[in-house]
């Protein structure tokens, strides 16, 4: 029986570029001691920087996670999903506002969470996605697989109900 797995890519975030800032100038570091060691400290830091993240669906086994591909392999924990009770996918505009010398300016970063409730009680924010699509696309995969479990599309409501308050 061949695994079918549904990958959504979230590609570059960039989540780990701290880390491969300070590996790379570790590498730059050796260059003044160590002249053989720089080269594969710095190429770690690359291939640390380019990593990717994104969301794999084993549809057969019916498990999914959160990966991260670090170019030559990927990691990540794999849930049962079998186990979920509720599907939430969620809206979070984490907006504040900060008053500058000249100007008010507004700040926000939004996020397109799926938090997923299981069976022994346990709630799980599995993603913050940063684009909709990728959001909503796990979302539409996790309730066509689990038609039974509740699911509520917070992101959708919110949506239809802007498009409505529209003046046109």
């Amino acid at each position: 029986m061949s695994q079918t797995i549904i990958k959504i890519s979230e590609g570059l975030t960039y989540e780990y570029l701290p880390q491969a800032l300070g590996v790379g100038l570790l590498g730059v570091l050796l260059t003044a001691f160590l002249h053989w060691a720089c080269f594969p400290v710095i190429m770690a830091s690359f291939l640390i920087g380019a990593s990717q993240t994104g969301v794999e669906i084993n549809v057969n086994s019916r498990r999914m996670r959160k990966y991260t591909s670090w170019t030559l392999f990927s990691t990540g924990e794999w849930i049962e999903i079998d186990n979920i009770s509720q599907i939430e996918l969620g809206y979070d505009g984490h907006g504040h506002t900060t008053r500058a010398v000249i100007a008010q300016q507004h700040t926000s970063a939004k996020t397109f969470d799926l938090k997923l409730n299981f069976q022994n009680g346990k709630e799980l924010l599995f993603n913050q996605f940063l684009k909709i699509g990728l959001a909503v696309k796990t979302y539409d995969q996790l309730t066509k697989m689990l038609p039974n479990v509740p699911a509520y599309n917070h992101v959708k409501t919110r949506i239809t109900n802007k498009k409505a308050q529209r003046t046109r």
